[in-house]
């Protein structure tokens, strides 16, 4: 599967022209790492299970073709619903993957084949893959003649280990929590309040034979993205099918500062600007990074004085510090154990040429592009767009200037 010609977005990199009026309407799709996570657990205990709230992003297409190629029928009933149906499962990867797939959808499908078959076949050239399960005690078999390589479950196998994945990327934390399934003396720390994966005690109490339906959360980077790009208008962005529960916390973080929100009903947002009033401190150490990074491209334009955040500590703090000064913040921090203080000053966020990497607050760098005075260009544009469908569509309906760079 090549994701250019079968999924047909070419587009990896985008020009936004800054400090321009913001204001229209957006409507938020699903959560794809929920509604993979979703699939695979009902396909680990259901024959036959609905999903709604589905997101037509590229990284769903790519995943429900590979779900096809190993047995499983896949039919989408509504624009945003499908219908999963259980065959016999094929547990050999290594002719689904090309060489450009991300290698998380490995990561995601092999505990369903363990679950399924107790083995599956990967490419020898996955060694990422392999390291991780050579390294708990599976049993892995190399074939370097025809590149597979076997991984199966011994008779006997024990996890001493803690995964704590609180600040790892959705599709770690989604991985390990399926292969607990596998294993059920895996412990895995993750953020409990996390809703992509409320559904598992649903779904492992019903019947297999009993048809359910799943819903999946919606995308809480993308709602947080359009959010803050309501915090900056002094007219108003309007958020269509959102969860207030869901997005409760983000709020208020936001009115914390100023940003005012009315709920006109249960699925409709409006969000605006009116003025800005900062603390000396902050305490965010119970927010995601991802939460963070959009309020820390707040603070750095539009702070009058320095103010102080607690955060938790996290192996890639110093390069989420890095990538804001990048763009003109003026942060630095002090704490490498549990919890970290970074020290917010005033500043100016700069129009930039950036690569964006492959991390969970990397779409900050779009909220620094509709803010910054000047043009932006933003690289490997896919690492957010293939996870939020119609993106660069949802920018121009509020009215930012955003200019696809084909390549």
């Amino acid at each position: 599967m090549k994701r250019d010609t079968e999924i047909g977005n070419d587009i990896d990199k985008v020009i936004i022209k800054g400090n321009q009026p913001v204001f229209g309407t957006v409507y938020l799709s699903g959560d794809p790492i929920s509604a993979m996570f979703n699939i695979l657990l009902g396909a680990m205990y259901k024959e036959k299970f609905s999903v709604t709230n589905v997101p037509r992003s590229n990284v769903i297409l790519g995943f429900l073709n590979i779900l096809q190629q190993i047995g499983y029928e896949v039919a989408w009933t509504n624009e945003n619903s499908l219908q999963i149906k259980g065959k016999e499962i094929n547990n050999d990867l290594t002719e689904v993957f090309g060489i450009d797939d991300y290698d998380f959808y490995e990561h995601l499908l092999i505990p369903l084949m363990l679950k399924k078959t107790l083995s599956c076949y990967v490419k020898s050239s996955s060694r990422g893959v392999i390291k991780f399960y050579r390294k708990f005690g599976f049993d892995v078999n190399i074939n370097l003649e025809d590149n597979r390589c076997h991984i199966h479950i011994p008779p006997e196998i024990k996890f001493e280990k803690s995964f704590d994945v609180r600040e790892s990327f959705g599709t770690i934390i989604a991985s390990r929590l399926l292969l607990k399934e596998v294993i059920e003396e895996m412990h895995v720390i993750y953020n409990e309040n996390d809703v992509r994966f409320h559904q598992i005690d649903f779904i492992k109490s019903k019947p297999s034979k009993k048809n359910i339906t799943i819903k999946s959360s919606y995308n809480q980077v993308e709602f947080n993205l359009f959010a803050s790009i309501g915090a900056i208008s002094s007219n108003e962005v309007t958020i269509k099918n959102f969860d207030l529960a869901q997005s409760l916390q983000y709020l208020l973080s936001l009115n914390d500062i100023g940003v005012q929100y009315e709920v006109s009903d249960e699925n409709s947002l409006k969000i605006w600007r009116e003025s800005y009033k900062f603390k000396d401190e902050y305490d965010y150490s119970n927010r995601t990074m991802s939460e963070v990074a959009f309020l820390l491209i707040l603070f750095s334009k539009f702070l009058e004085k320095p103010t102080q955040v607690l955060v938790k500590y996290f192996d890639g703090l110093d390069e989420f510090v890095k990538s804001i000064n990048m763009i003109g913040g003026r942060i630095t921090y002090v704490g490498n154990d549990d919890y970290s203080l970074l020290r917010v000053n005033p500043a100016d966020i700069s129009p930039v040429k950036i690569s964006l990497v492959d991390e969970s607050w990397n779409a900050m760098h779009i909220l620094s592009g509709v803010i910054a005075n000047g043009n932006t260009v933003l690289d490997n544009f896919r690492s957010i767009s293939d996870f939020i469908p119609n993106l660069i569509d949802n920018l121009s309906f509020l009215h930012v200037d955003i200019k696809p760079v084909k390549s």
